[in-house]
């Protein structure tokens, strides 16, 4: 089968506690009028290529404790705006978080990976030109593979980049994963 096809305009959209085929999962160039809300969901084949490439989510899109087998990857959230907040807290994201996964994602809010497990890294150029206005909380993440391969060149981080208590084993933090970024808070 092919992507599922929705409106180009939702008002919302919910699929918590379910189970999503990432590849069949495009939210590409769409408005969202509310939230998009995929907690505690289980996303096969990851989110990548096209889920959510110039879409406009004017609420939260809410990841939390969501297992995210095969990583966020390939230009997914690419231009993509989030009107709120990106709560990926407490998620399992296996495969890792890279190529240019968040590139130029513009969120109004925070984005919030505290607790997750991200095996894999956060890693080629996953927050390339990202525009945060809050924070970027990673605060008691488990990162294996650490962040590593230009993961927030040309970044701008409104507020902090909080690291607190986060495992970066197997790659730790790199020289010039942050050349061109901007943190207005505390690194």
């Amino acid at each position: 089968g092919g992507s599922t096809a929705y409106p180009r305009y939702m008002a919302g959209l919910s699929l918590s506690n379910a189970t999503v085929n990432g590849s069949q999962f495009d939210l590409s160039g769409m408005g969202v009028g509310g939230d998009v809300n995929l907690s505690q969901s289980t996303v096969v084949n990851g989110i990548s290529t096209t889920n959510f490439v110039e879409a406009s989510v004017y609420g939260n899109v809410d990841l939390s404790r969501a297992n995210v087998s095969d990583g966020i990857s390939n230009n997914s959230f690419y231009r993509a705006v989030v009107g709120s907040n990106l709560d990926l807290s407490n998620a399992d994201v296996s495969g890792g978080i890279s190529n240019f996964a968040f590139s130029s994602v513009t969120v109004s809010g925070s984005i919030d990976l505290s607790g997750a497990n991200v095996s894999g890294g956060i890693s080629k150029y996953a927050f390339s030109s990202a525009d945060v206005d809050g924070n970027i909380d990673l605060r008691g993440a488990d990162v294996s593979g650490g962040i590593t391969e230009f993961a927030f060149i040309a970044a701008t981080i409104g507020n902090d980049l909080d690291l607190a208590g986060a495992d970066l084993s197997r790659g730790g933090l790199q020289p010039g994963v942050f050349v061109g970024a901007t943190v207005f808070g505390v690194l």
